[in-house]
């Protein structure tokens, strides 16, 4: 029987965010986990990454906006206006979601 990968775009791969907005609606959005990003965004966020670096401008705030830029465009003159703690909980969050845990990965042939 064949190994069938999870491709990107499959629910378990994304993340859905919720921000309550001060009008009492919510706005809604998903982004792929970090290891799902299409080679073309990866490649692309790591060329706009290493010219942060050089500038001294890669902050944890610019980073993920850009990331949300790239993923969420329709979404990103509002999440531009989030504050630095909203932004760090995205972040986190994301980062946590994004990594696989023991109990995902399958046992080596050694186990």
């Amino acid at each position: 029987m064949a190994f069938r990968i999870t491709p990107a775009h499959d629910a378990s791969k994304q993340i859905e965010f919720e921000i309550p907005r001060e009008d009492g609606t919510i706005l809604t959005f998903k982004v792929r986990k970090l290891h799902y990003f299409s080679p073309d965004t990866q490649s692309e966020y790591n060329e706009w990454f290493e010219k942060q670096v050089k500038a001294k401008k890669a902050t944890d705030r610019a980073c993920t906006l850009k990331l949300l830029e790239m993923l969420v465009p329709e979404h990103y003159e509002e999440l531009s206006k989030l504050t630095n703690g909203e932004l760090a909980e995205i972040s986190k969050y994301w980062e946590e979601q994004s990594r696989v845990n023991l109990g995902e990965s399958e046992p080596s042939q050694d186990s």
